[in-house]
């Protein structure tokens, strides 16, 4: 039961949609409506804005989503690799599941700065080692 508590329950005009927010791995954005990619390739198509979706997954308190442009979001937990010169963002559980995303060179290079940001953010609160003190 408590798995079920877990999911959201979205509507898509023709049908009633579980999702398990865990399991999201990228979404992006077409006009008023999202594509919603969750591992083992399940796609959804949801008559959300990929702000509104993105607040839901937030509340619902799942995951690290990064923003990769106005259009683009995906879950730190699923991003394996970047690849900016080909222009490729691979996607894995690191077990059974990936996807490969195609995206413009400098997108991706903005998200390497922003993971590298993020993890020396991260490095700084385990560590308690700031550059000040180096």
């Amino acid at each position: 039961m408590k798995d079920l508590e877990q999911r959201l329950c979205l509507s898509n005009r023709k049908e009633l949609v579980l999702i398990d927010p865990r399991k999201v791995a990228y979404v992006e954005a077409d006009g008023n409506y999202v594509h919603v990619l969750c591992r083992y390739n399940q796609h959804f198509h949801l008559n959300y804005s990929i702000s509104n979706f993105l607040a839901m997954l937030c509340d619902n308190g799942c995951g690290q989503f990064v923003k990769i442009d106005r259009s683009h979001v995906a879950n730190l937990q699923f991003i394996t690799r970047v690849y900016p010169q080909k222009g490729i963002l691979l996607l894995s559980d690191g077990e059974t599941w990936s996807h490969q995303l195609e995206l413009p060179q400098k997108t991706l290079k903005r998200l390497c700065v922003q993971i590298d940001e993020m993890f020396a953010e991260n490095a700084k609160e385990y560590t308690g080692i700031s550059e000040d003190s180096l």
